[in-house]
């Protein structure tokens, strides 16, 4: 049996390693460093006083946001026409069709189907809101449900915001508040175990550290984010809406992405959390009555 044992582990290792030689270098982001659209971009700065930062918030209306829109194009087409290749992305995301509403907005939008779909989730979320404020005010979990739906709200109106202009700060909250949702609802987790709100500070403690972390760092929001929702949603069964996000592919139309999609995805499960909340709170409220009657 140990011998066994040692050569599953053996074999094991050595399927690792195998793997590890197919490993071949590859680059994410590969058209804003091309020298096309490095180029084009520093005519932009020079022509219309842009800011020298990509991620500033000068970038995201007006002339310098229509420059480097067409600087864009002009690289996507290169790519297409002279080297041949597929459509590459720019800053860590697939360049989109941006749609101009002067008469509601002076800032175009940068990503029409994921702000369209993150609309959505923030309704259903509004929903759910109104939902657990109605339970009864003697239900344990109240105050967490209500918590949870109000810091969903906010992680939502983030998420339309970024995706409509997206710059550092729009980055940055659209990413911690994403972060605190999902700390929140392990938390939430696990005082349905019983636990005592105490055990707040074992979430707040490590969150609060990895804000710190990542505000000191560049924060790559869509590799950071899609590795945390692989380990949340694994775990829930929601497999559906993580393969659509993480199978990228060009925009459909260039308005349509895999993350787009995933947003989605996730319009009904605040409708679903209602349902499992409202259900849970019938099953309490009848065995109070059971132990009412008992005594």
């Amino acid at each position: 049996m140990r011998n066994k044992k040692r050569m599953d582990v053996v074999a094991t290792t050595g399927s690792l390693f195998a793997l590890t030689l197919l490993v071949r270098p590859t680059d994410g982001s590969v058209g804003d460093k091309h020298h096309i659209f490095l180029e084009c971009v520093e005519w932009c700065i020079v022509r219309y006083g842009c800011p020298q930062r990509y991620d500033e918030s000068g970038w995201i209306f007006g002339e310098c946001f229509r420059c480097r829109y067409s600087c864009i194009w002009k690289t996507v087409k290169y790519f297409d026409d002279v080297l041949r290749l597929s459509v590459p992305q720019f800053y860590g995301k697939w360049p989109f069709l941006a749609v101009w509403l002067p008469l509601i907005v002076p800032v175009p939008v940068q990503e029409l189907a994921s702000v369209i779909f993150s609309v959505l989730n923030l309704l259903t979320t509004l929903s759910m809101y109104r939902t657990v404020k109605n339970l009864r005010n003697s239900n344990r979990l109240k105050i967490v449900w209500t918590t949870y739906s109000v810091i969903g709200i906010v992680m939502w109106t983030c998420s339309v915001v970024f995706h409509w202009a997206d710059f550092w700060l729009t980055e940055y909250l659209d990413y911690f508040a994403a972060c605190a949702f999902i700390v929140f609802a392990l938390f939430a987790n696990i005082l349905r175990l019983r636990l005592q709100h105490e055990n707040m500070h074992c979430v707040l403690v490590p969150y609060s550290y990895h804000l710190l972390y990542m505000a000191g760092t560049a924060v790559e929001v869509k590799r950071s984010f899609e590795s945390t929702i692989v380990d949340i949603f694994s775990c829930s069964g929601h497999v559906g809406p993580i393969i659509n996000s993480i199978l990228d592919f060009v925009p459909l139309y260039w308005i349509i992405d895999s993350h787009a999609l995933f947003h989605l995805a996730t319009v009904p499960l605040p409708l679903l959390m209602t349902r499992f909340i409202q259900l849970e709170n019938a099953y309490e409220m009848q065995k109070q009555m059971e132990n009412i009657k008992e005594t």
